[in-house]
């Protein structure tokens, strides 16, 4: 487990969001997870500020060049993250975003995220066409995929493409979304 992350530490890295600079928020980034641990700077930190950008991001308080600073140091701090936790026999997951999502940085969570929880992550990036998963998933006997929907352009898309998905994967491979 780790300590509760005070709001403060939340409200420093929105604040760099907001100033474009990227060095001092990933220094602030790596001090939450080094402070607090893994599982309360996903949930406490990466996550709500995430989620604090997409508000500010629909309020029009966030620039698109904000939010990819944001994402882009948030992704390189969660891979790292996945690489330096990486179990060694584990059960093997991939994940990856659909067609048309261009948006990674759902998909790099829950790759910390499901590292964290014993999983041996392959994370494929995004805008994966559902043939290329599905090999993916036969060459690596993958025991699961993993998918990230961070906004649902067109819906009825999304839904058909996890529908072939599933279809396309061996039965026994877990498909999460």
């Amino acid at each position: 487990s780790g300590l509760a992350v005070p709001p403060s530490g939340l409200d420093e890295a929105y604040r760099y969001v907001l100033a474009l600079d990227g060095e001092r928020l990933e220094k602030s980034l790596w001090r939450a997870l080094v402070l607090y641990g893994a599982r309360p700077f996903l949930s406490q930190v990466a996550g709500r500020l995430m989620q604090r950008i997409g508000e500010g991001w629909v309020g029009g308080d966030i620039t698109p060049a904000q939010e990819h600073l944001a994402s882009e140091v948030s992704e390189r701090i969660l891979a790292r993250l996945v690489d330096r936790v990486r179990p060694r026999e584990a059960p093997s997951l991939i994940v990856s975003t659909l067609p048309g999502e261009k948006h990674g940085l759902g998909a790099r969570l829950a790759s910390a995220a499901a590292t964290l929880d014993g999983w041996s992550v392959v994370y494929l990036g995004t805008d994966l066409p559902v043939e290329e998963l599905a090999t993916a998933a036969v060459r690596l006997a993958a025991d699961g995929v993993a998918i990230s929907v961070v906004r649902p352009v067109d819906a009825m898309a999304s839904a058909s493409a996890l529908a072939d998905l599933r279809q396309a994967l061996d039965p026994r491979v877990l498909l999460f979304v």
